[in-house]
């Protein structure tokens, strides 16, 4: 079974090393340096990983669907994202693989109680809205950590951008998603995430998914 991890990446050459190195303990690793003003892609090259860099910032939507693609054409079989900025604890993975068999899609759940108020409000009222829209039990409807079976992505085409489009992932790929708790990891980074706009662009996607 060959599997990719994916990290998108947006000026994180603070962190991306650490990232890089200890997530290279369990898989390869694919970083998808979105337009870094740093160093981020340099450092990560020299850590282990493989670079792909967009010239300019596109969004992390476009980040991930460069790194589904680059996962399909190489046949990996399954694709772990994971964020550069280390509130991901790669040790973590093998967690998701122990549940390889049962889902094609499976959730980093965080504790919502240690989140800030109004990210957790947010995640909150997305997670619900999400679960209602797939018909499943959706953890954590804003979490980055995944584990993704490439053949759930083939013939997908993304309509949206940004953050959104993980959550269009699992209203389209219409698979088995789980759940398995993973920490939760704040180190005063400022999120990308604006929790007012993010919440008002989530829920018109939703409801213009219900055209599709």
């Amino acid at each position: 079974m060959k599997i990719l991890a994916l990290i998108p990446a947006y000026n994180e050459e603070e962190r991306i090393g650490d990232v890089v190195k200890k997530t290279l303990k369990y898989c390869d690793v694919l970083v998808v340096d979105d337009g870094s003003m740093d160093n981020t892609g340099n450092i990560a090259k020299e850590n282990g990983a493989f670079v792909i860099k967009h010239e300019k910032n596109k969004g992390k939507g476009d980040a991930l669907i460069t790194g589904f693609n680059y996962a399909i054409e190489n046949n990996y079989d399954v694709i772990i994202t994971l964020d550069a900025d280390g509130q991901h604890d790669p040790s973590e993975i093998p967690k998701f693989l122990e549940n390889i068999d049962k889902y094609d899609i499976i959730i980093g759940a965080r504790d919502f109680r240690e989140m800030p108020f109004l990210r957790r409000l947010s995640n909150t009222i997305t997670t619900f809205l999400l679960s209602l829209r797939t018909h499943q039990k959706i953890g954590d409807s804003q979490s980055g950590y995944r584990l993704i079976k490439t053949h759930v992505l083939k013939g997908l085409n993304f309509k949206t951008k940004r953050f959104i489009l993980e959550s269009e992932l699992l209203v389209r790929a219409k698979c088995r998603i789980g759940n398995i708790r993973v920490k939760t990891i704040y180190r005063g980074e400022k999120s990308h995430i604006n929790n007012l706009k993010d919440t008002i662009r989530f829920i018109k996607f939703l409801i213009q998914s219900l055209l599709w």
